[in-house]
């Protein structure tokens, strides 16, 4: 009551008409829009105020339910990553959700919409030759858009976005509005990628037994050349110990693979740690934990993965490194497989000294063959 009053002295004192809003709660809550408009003598006095109400509940409740839509629309294009955005061609009219600016990198209307040449300075520039091409064969043919690109936001962050888009056009087929969704599917698609690569790790590693067949160094090189790129990473290093040395035996480096590729001590080594453990050891800053590995300078090594093969009498036979210049994230199910790989190569390796001890017999038996024969010739 009393604000009510105070609009009556003010529009009374002010000479001027007064527009605002009051709730009467009794018998039943009422929105009214009143109006009041002083009636003035011939000296210019207020002398009366005209009072006009209009009923508007009904709208309020109206514009109360559609900001509560509104509320809801933003809160699940926020949880979904959707936004959508709106443009009246005729008026040159643009509009953003709340949601278009986060995606795109922004708080929330902190510019203005921007028309589709300066969007595409946000796209990728490997992406944004063709987002233009096919945004503009959509409008001019008339038919709904969808694509997927990348955005580079301000920051730099690189985001992976599907975007769909409807246009409008009056009874003479010219565009009226055009309608549009944009979303986030960044998590979505790194999510794919992962589990392919997963399932072709999982490939790999059934068809691991295929590669132990023929020479041991084939193998080797087979192997190592299956971890570098089945891992992403620049360099793997398979190394036997022998006394108290590394051996090299495969080298994989940025696609090439070289054996027998020289020794080193193994206590200068981040795979000095693997032996101790028995198990996986992984690091990053690798070159400044082991200054005196030589091999770390030379592959710029910043992170580190080494895993054991162990023998039947649980002895550590050989360590493979997995090194790159970046860090790099190996999840449990790598480091899984990274052990499968190990114990693989551990039978490998007893393959190996079983062919040479083979050999070896052999050798002898053609010698003492040999040796019987000279003999009998001579009795």
């Amino acid at each position: 009551i009393e604000r009510g009053m105070a609009q009556w002295r003010e529009c009374a004192a002010e000479k001027k008409p007064r527009h605002f809003e009051v709730i009467f709660r009794r018998p039943l809550p009422e929105a009214i829009e009143v109006t009041l408009v002083p009636i003035l003598n011939s000296e210019k006095v207020c002398t009366h105020l005209l009072w006009t109400g209009h009923i508007i509940t009904e709208r309020k409740r109206n514009e109360e339910e559609l900001r509560k839509r509104e509320r809801e629309l933003a809160e699940a294009q926020s949880i979904g990553h959707i936004g959508s955005w709106t443009w009246d061609i005729p008026e040159h009219k643009l509009v953003w959700s709340d949601e278009v600016y986060r995606i795109l990198g922004y708080e929330p209307q902190q510019f203005a919409p921007t028309p589709l040449p300066a969007f595409l300075a946000m796209v990728h520039p490997d992406d944004r030759d063709r987002v233009e091409r096919e945004a503009w064969k959509a409008f001019d043919a008339r038919v709904p858009h969808d694509i997927e690109h990348r955005i580079v936001r301000p920051d730099g962050t690189v985001r992976i976005v599907h975007t769909r888009s409807l246009l409008q056009v009056d009874s003479a087929g010219q565009p009226l509005r055009m309608l549009a969704t944009i979303h986030d599917v960044t998590e979505e698609r790194q999510a794919a990628a992962r589990e392919a690569r997963r399932l072709l790790r999982l490939k790999q590693l059934s068809e691991l037994s295929m590669m132990l067949a023929g020479d041991p160094a084939t193998v080797f090189e087979r192997i190592v050349r299956m971890i570098g790129e089945l891992f992403d990473v620049r360099f793997a290093r398979l190394s036997e110990i022998v006394d108290s040395n590394l051996m090299f035996s495969a080298v994989y480096s940025e696609g090439q693979v070289v054996s027998n590729a020289g020794s080193c001590s193994l206590e200068i080594t981040p795979c000095v740690k693997v032996v101790a453990a028995k198990d996986i050891y992984i690091c990053e800053r690798v070159q400044e934990l082991f200054p005196d590995a030589s091999f770390l300078r030379e592959h710029n090594a910043w992170s580190f993965c080494g895993f054991p093969s162990l023998d039947n009498q649980g002895k550590v036979v050989a360590v493979t490194c997995l090194l790159d210049d970046k860090p790099h994230e190996y999840s449990e199910e790598d480091q899984q497989i990274l052990r499968v790989i190990g114990q693989r190569i551990a039978t490998e390796l007893d393959r190996g000294k079983s062919i040479a001890e083979r050999a070896r017999m052999e050798e002898e038996l053609r010698e003492n063959k040999h040796r019987l024969e000279e003999a009998q010739r001579m009795s």
